[in-house]
């Protein structure tokens, strides 16, 4: 066997000390790209509530003005005589 002066091998301690920090590294970045898509997702889901908010308000706003219409389509018939009949 060959042995090299200026290796010597680590103790086990000092092994478990760098793996324990490039756990530590790799679950940080985790972290932060977790917290950039949950970010991302929650603006996302805010324009989505804004848009369907708007969607739902736009329909209620349709909804009126198709009963104001058919009101009004009503009064006509009753003025016309060709209402039901008392």
């Amino acid at each position: 066997m060959i042995f090299c002066a200026n290796i010597r091998p680590q103790p086990y301690w000092e092994v478990q000390v760098v793996d324990i920090r490039h756990r530590l590294h790799v679950i940080r970045r985790r972290q932060v790209f977790a917290g950039a898509i949950i970010h991302d997702f929650s603006k996302i889901g805010q324009g989505l509530f804004v848009a369907s908010l708007f969607c739902y308000i736009s329909s209620l706003a349709i909804c009126v003005h198709e009963n104001k219409l058919s009101i009004d389509g009503i009064e006509v018939e009753f003025k016309r005589g060709n209402g039901p009949t008392s």
